[in-house]
C-alpha cells in the first residue's frame, strides 16, 4: 500500500537524520581504514554524543509538518484528481502518526475529508476521526464541538433516529454539558427536520421551547 512505503520512508528519513552522528563515525571510520594502515595505528574520530530526546523530537515535528504542508500544497491545486487525494491522504497519515497531538494536522485532514468525494467511505471515517480529535485536543472550541455532534448525528440511518438524537442532545442535562450556543443550533437544526418531515406542530414546539 502506498501508505505503508511512504511510512517506510519517513521512518528512513527520521533514522537518518536522528542518526546522522553514528553515521559520520561509521563513515570515517570506513575511510580510515581504507589507507593501508593497520587498524591499531588508525586515527580514531572523536566520540560524538547521541542526539538527545529533544533533538530527536524535534526532527520528528519538523516531518510532520513538512508531510502536513505538503499534503495542504495538493488540496490547494485548481483541479484536485482523485489520484492526488490519495497522495495527499497517505502523507497526512504519516504526518498523524508523527505527530497526533497537533490540531493544525487534524485541521487539514479534516479538509481533506471535506474535499472528498461524497459518499466515499474513508472520507466520513476520516471526518470522524478528525473532529473528535480536534474535541479532544481543543474542547473549549464550540465550533469543533458542534460539528462533531451533527456529524454523529448525520450518521443516524432515519429521520426517526436523528430526531431521538436531537432530543436526548437537547434535554436539559446535555445542554448543560454541550452549552447553550452549541444547543440552539442542534434546535433550529431538529426544527428544520421535524418540518421537512411533515410534523408541524414539532417544528413549532421546537421553536418555542429554543427560542
Amino acid at each position: 500500500m502506498l501508505f505503508r512505503s511512504v511510512a517506510a520512508g519517513v521512518a528512513a528519513a527520521i533514522c537518518l537524520a536522528v542518526g546522522l552522528g553514528a553515521l559520520e563515525r561509521a563513515t570515517l571510520g570506513i575511510q580510515g581504514a581504507g589507507d593501508g594502515q593497520p587498524p591499531d595505528q588508525v586515527a580514531q574520530p572523536s566520540p560524538k554524543p547521541e542526539p538527545s530526546a529533544a533533538a530527536r523530537a524535534k526532527v520528528v515535528e519538523r516531518l510532520s509538518r513538512s508531510f502536513a504542508q505538503r499534503a495542504r500544497g495538493l488540496l490547494q491545486r485548481d483541479k484536485v484528481y482523485i489520484g492526488l487525494l490519495d497522495s495527499a491522504e497517505a502523507l497526512l497519515q504519516v504526518s498523524i502518526e508523527l505527530a497526533p497531538d497537533n490540531p493544525q494536522i487534524w485541521r487539514i485532514a479534516l479538509d481533506l475529508a471535506t474535499t472528498m468525494e461524497d459518499g466515499d467511505p474513508s472520507a466520513a471515517e476520516l471526518s470522524t476521526q478528525s473532529l473528535r480529535r480536534l474535541n479532544e485536543l481543543e474542547p473549549a472550541n464550540e465550533m469543533i464541538r458542534l460539528r462533531r455532534i451533527v456529524d454523529s448525528v448525520s450518521r443516524r440511518q432515519t429521520v426517526e433516529e436523528r430526531l431521538a438524537a436531537y432530543e436526548r442532545l437537547l434535554a436539559p442535562e446535555s445542554v448543560a454539558k454541550i452549552g447553550n450556543a452549541v444547543a440552539a443550533r442542534l434546535a433550529f437544526d431538529a426544527a428544520i427536520l421535524r418540518r421537512r418531515s411533515g410534523d408541524i406542530a414539532g417544528f413549532e414546539q421546537i421553536g418555542r421551547a429554543h427560542v
